[in-house]
This record gives structure tokens, sequence and C-alpha cells, in this order.
């Protein structure tokens, strides 16, 4: 097989990038310039944090450490700023919503009954909480809260 004139031509340069190649891959072709240079530039670059570091130091000891805001700036604001207006709203209508008692369920173990209100559970004739169950009677519970008579009907 008999190369043509151009291939005869390349085939000297492709002879020479090999050489290069394999020069440069088993570190003949200034391998030994790079470490030096890396490792000079990560001495250097450790000296210069190590100093920003001290510097930084010193820096803060000179100053006092008092915060820029304290709680007394916002004591008469009413209210926390960092806090929506939405969210009071909504926090105070649940508070007024849990004031109320509320009948979530009815336990009965032998002849005993329980009532689940305010997911609390209450014996029949046992203060908690200010709340007196005084009867129950299928789906109704009669008590006192606060000395006041309540009626609570459970529903599905």
């Amino acid at each position: 097989m008999a190369l043509k004139k151009n291939e005869k031509r390349l085939l000297p340069i492709l002879g020479i990038a090999v050489v290069v190649l394999a020069m440069n891959f088993m570190g003949l072709l200034g391998g030994k310039k790079k470490p030096q240079t890396v490792q000079r530039t990560v001495k250097s670059a450790t000296s210069a944090v190590k100093t920003a570091a001290a510097d930084a130091a010193q820096a803060i000891e000179g100053t006092s450490a008092k915060p820029a805001v304290s709680k007394q700036h916002f004591s008469t604001w009413g209210r926390d700023p960092f806090t929506s207006i939405l969210y009071e709203k909504a926090t105070s209508a649940q508070r007024s919503r849990t004031a109320a008692p509320r009948l979530k369920g009815i336990l009965w173990r032998g002849n005993k009954p329980f009532c689940l209100i305010n997911d609390e559970i209450y014996e029949l004739g046992v203060e908690k909480k200010g709340i007196i169950i005084e009867a129950v009677e299928g789906k109704k519970v009669t008590g006192r809260k606060g000395g006041q008579p309540f009626t609570l009907y459970w529903s599905e």
C-alpha cells in the first residue's frame, strides 16, 4: 500500500506530535516548575489570610460590642414589627374561639363517661381548668364553667 504525496508530508509532523506528547506525559517538558509555583502561591495565600484574620481580631477588640437595636426601641410600638398584622388578627381570633368549650367526643369506660372538650379529657364531677361536667346524656353534655351552666352537643 503506497502513501500519497500529502500523506508522506504529514507523517513526520505526526511523529513529532507523538514524541512531544510522550515527553510531556512523562514530565520531561517543564514538569518541575509547576509544583513550585503552586506551592509558593499556597504559602503566600495562607500568610495573607493569617494577617487579615489578625487585623480583623484587632479591629473587633477595639470596638464596643453593643447591639445596634434593643428591645427598648420597640416597646413603644405596641406590636411586634416582624409579624404580619393578618397573623396577629388570626391568632386573636383563634384565642377567642378556644375560650368557649367545644365538645369533640364522648367516651365510655364501663358505666363511667369521659368527655373530650378542647382537646382535654374530663371526668364526670371532677373540676379541671374551671370546667365541671355534671351530666352526660347520649350526645349531650351539661356542666359549669366559672359557675355558669353550659350545654354542649356532639355532632359527627
